[in-house]
C-alpha cells in the first residue's frame, strides 16, 4: 500500500483514503483488512510521509531527519498500530467483511463490502447473518445492500423487493424491478404494472424494461397506456421502450392463437381491441 499523490489502483470507496493511498492486492482480503480503524491509522501514518506495507514489513520513506527519539518512537508506534490492524487470520475475512458491511461509518464502503461478501462468501454463516441483519433493521442500511439481501431470500424477500421498488432512485429501481421480474409470480408482476403509473420517468422505464423481459398478456394494456401517457418532453424513449416491451411479450407468446396479442404500426397509439374469437388483445388500426 503506497501513497501515490492521488493515483488510485484499488478504490476502497472512501474518498479521503483513496486520494492518499493506493492499494493493490486480492479484493476480498484488502477490503476486509481496511476497516474504518485501519483506514484512519493509515491516513495518519502517511500524512507527513510516504509509507509502504509489503509482506508484513512497515516502511517509512521520508526526506526529513528524525532527530528526536520521541518522534522516532511515535513513528514506530504508529507503524505497529497499522501492523496490528493488517494482521487477521485468513478464515476471518468473511467476518471482517460482514462487520464492515453492517457498521462502517462510510456507506459506500458498506455497499462494497456487502457485495464482495455475498459474491465471494455467499454460502457462509457470516453472509447469512449479515443478510438477516440488513433486512431486520432496513432503515439503518444502504438501499443497495437491502436489495442484495432481498434478492438472496427468495419468497421471504418479496415484500422487501416491493418496498425497495418504491425508492425513486435511478440506480436502485432497475435492480428491484429486475429482481421482481425474475420471480415470475402474480404479486411481483402486479407491482411492476403498478409502477407504470409512477410519476417519475426513471421508475416507469425500469418497470417497462422488466415487463418486457417477463411480462404477461395482462401487462399489454398497461404498457400501451404508459406509452400513450408519456410526457411530450422527455417521454420519447419511454414510448419507444413500452412498444418494444409489448413486442417482446408477443414474441414470447409465439404459440398462442393469432389475434390474442398483436402489435401493429399505426398513427393511433395505445388503442386496444378484444378479439371476438379468443378474448385476446390487439392494437387497433386507426380509422381513416
Amino acid at each position: 500500500m503506497v501513497r501515490r499523490h492521488g493515483e488510485v489502483s484499488f478504490s476502497q470507496r472512501d474518498f479521503d483514503f483513496d486520494v492518499r493511498i493506493s492499494v493493490e492486492g486480492p479484493e476480498a482480503t484488502s477490503l476486509a483488512l481496511l476497516d474504518a480503524d485501519a483506514r484512519a491509522a493509515l491516513r495518519e501514518f502517511v500524512s507527513p510521509h510516504t509509507g509502504q506495507i509489503e509482506r508484513g514489513e512497515v516502511i517509512i520513506e521520508t526526506t526529513d531527519v528524525v532527530a528526536e527519539l520521541e518522534e522516532l518512537v511515535s513513528l514506530v508506534d504508529r507503524a505497529l498500530t497499522i501492523a496490528h490492524h493488517l494482521s487477521i487470520p485468513r478464515d476471518a475475512v468473511p467476518e471482517r467483511l460482514a462487520n464492515i458491511a453492517l457498521t462502517d461509518p462510510n456507506r459506500k464502503c458498506r455497499v462494497r463490502a456487502f457485495a464482495v461478501l455475498l459474491e465471494k462468501f455467499g454460502d457462509t454463516d457470516e453472509a447469512n447473518s449479515a443478510i438477516r441483519a440488513v433486512l431486520a433493521s432496513a432503515g439503518d442500511h444502504p438501499p443497495k445492500n437491502q436489495l442484495l439481501a432481498a434478492m438472496r431470500l427468495g419468497d421471504e424477500g418479496l415484500e422487501h423487493l416491493r418496498r425497495l421498488s418504491r425508492f425513486r432512485d435511478p440506480e436502485l429501481a432497475p435492480g428491484a424491478c429486475e429482481a421482481l421480474a425474475r420471480r415470475g409470480d402474480e404479486s411481483a408482476h402486479a407491482r411492476l404494472v403498478e409502477m407504470l403509473g409512477d410519476g417519475a420517468l426513471e421508475m416507469r422505464r425500469a418497470a417497462v424494461e422488466a415487463l418486457g423481459q417477463a411480462g404477461t398478456v395482462a401487462a399489454v394494456e398497461p404498457l400501451l397506456d404508459c406509452a400513450a401517457s408519456a410526457p411530450l418532453i422527455g417521454g420519447a424513449e419511454l414510448r419507444k421502450e413500452a412498444k418494444v416491451a409489448v413486442a417482446k411479450i408477443q414474441s414470447r407468446l409465439g404459440g398462442v392463437d393469432p389475434g390474442r396479442v398483436s402489435l401493429v404500426e399505426s398513427g393511433m397509439e395505445g388503442a386496444l381491441s378484444v378479439a371476438a374469437d379468443s378474448g385476446g388483445l390487439a392494437i387497433v388500426e386507426p380509422e381513416e
